[in-house]
């Protein structure tokens, strides 16, 4: 048993580290020379470039664990009609609000995507703060330790 932990890859990143990067910043006029009449050029890495960059270390492995610090900040953004809170938020809690949501979206899209390239056996939420955010939709609430569920290939979904 020892000599499998032995073998145990660990990484730890950062949310911001999952956000897609330029491949290459063209100037105005190359760009437009490049895209031409065609759709708008997407000079951004892929998912797969992403999760390379930011997880080498697991290339090649599947079905990875996560261990997911801080969880109560990584979530998917309810639509305007199902969101369970009222928005008496005032402008500067909306622009916080704002700011949060889109590091969670940033946030959960990452792990999506490292489902996508290596599979996810298991996500294992974590929180020290027993509460949802303000502005994410989400009744705000007690949250106790919960175990998450990252669609896989083929739309499948594990918990």
């Amino acid at each position: 048993m020892l000599d499998d932990l032995n073998r145990a890859k660990i990484v730890i990143t950062n949310y911001h580290a999952f956000k897609l990067r330029e491949r290459s910043e063209p100037s105005a006029g190359g760009r437009a020379l490049l895209q031409g009449r065609g759709p708008a050029l997407d000079t951004r890495e892929s998912e797969g470039q992403m999760v390379q960059r930011v997880m080498p270390e697991l290339m090649g492995l599947k079905n990875v664990l996560v261990l997911n610090d801080e969880a109560h900040h990584c979530y998917r953004e309810k639509q305007a009609d199902q969101r369970e809170e009222e928005e008496d938020l005032g402008a500067e809690e909306k622009t916080e609000a704002k700011k949060n949501n889109e590091a969670a979206r940033l946030w959960i899209s990452g792990l999506e995507a490292v489902g996508r390239e290596l599979g996810i056996a298991r996500v294992i939420d974590l929180s020290a703060a027993p509460f949802f955010l303000r502005g994410s939709g989400y009744r705000e609430r007690n949250l106790k330790l919960r175990q998450g569920t990252i669609p896989l290939e083929g739309g499948e979904a594990v918990s």
